[in-house]
């Protein structure tokens, strides 16, 4: 286990690689330091050749409560410089869970919202304790959630999406499997043994079959259907 992290715990079994978010005082909200070493983590996990898969958890009663809102306010009072590398900084971790080169497993509980909903549903694969909730609060409370926009419509489409960030209601994990948002709810007591186990099951294959599907798949899916038969034609005369 590496020790040298403040807020990230990160462990290894076999060729699965947890990054445990461990500010579980603060419901593991994601401050700059905790972002740092999350894009710090993945960045060393993509570059280890025995690593194949990554399982994202939190410690505690929550996966991600979301941004550190105190952080958050202070924020707003940075030099116009020092903001925008913060939203940056933002931006850039949900996109190094999406593009890493390995598939991505997050393992979610407790109450998960906004930066933390998007942390999570930036995985491969979800799974979800069946009493966990998920929720977007930022526009009832004043806060345009811009980052939340593009990835969430990907997700499940603009009316479900326009729904979740306006009426900014809690869904259950049931309904964030209906939408595609997860992919399993599970009791709370299997949580990580199951997500542990979608994580093995993906680093028990080849690595490079892997990341060359992996970066295929979104690839061809965020085509248009003829230009993405054409690129998958010309995909597999290249294996």
């Amino acid at each position: 286990m590496r020790a040298s992290n403040e807020f990230l715990l990160e462990d290894t079994q076999g060729t699965v690689r947890i990054l445990t978010l461990n500010r579980p005082d603060k419901r593991n909200a994601l401050n700059k330091t905790l972002h740092t070493e999350l894009l710090d983590a993945l960045a060393r996990a993509d570059a280890d050749p025995d690593i194949r898969c990554v399982l994202m958890a939190g410690a505690g009663k929550s996966f991600c409560a979301g941004a550190d809102l105190a952080e958050h306010r202070e924020s707003a009072q940075l030099p116009a410089t020092e903001k925008e590398i913060r939203i940056r900084q933002m931006a850039q971790l949900q996109l190094a869970v999406s593009e890493l080169g390995k598939p991505v497993v997050a393992a979610v509980q407790g109450t998960v919202l906004g930066a933390g909903a998007g942390l999570a549903i930036s995985a491969d694969l979800v799974v979800m304790a069946d009493d966990a909730r998920l929720g977007y609060p930022e526009v009832p409370h004043g806060m345009v959630p811009t980052l939340m926009f593009p990835t969430l419509v990907r997700q499940v489409g603009r009316r479900a999406a326009f729904e979740l960030l306006f009426i900014g209601a809690l869904i259950d994990a049931q309904r964030a499997v209906s939408l595609g948002l997860a992919n399993e709810a599970v009791a709370p007591g299997a949580l990580m043994e199951r997500s542990l186990a979608l994580a093995a099951s993906l680093g028990a294959m080849d690595g490079t079959t892997l990341r060359r599907a992996k970066n295929l798949f979104y690839q061809l899916a965020d085509m248009p259907l003829r230009e993405g038969m054409r690129a998958g034609v010309a995909a597999s005369l290249q294996q």
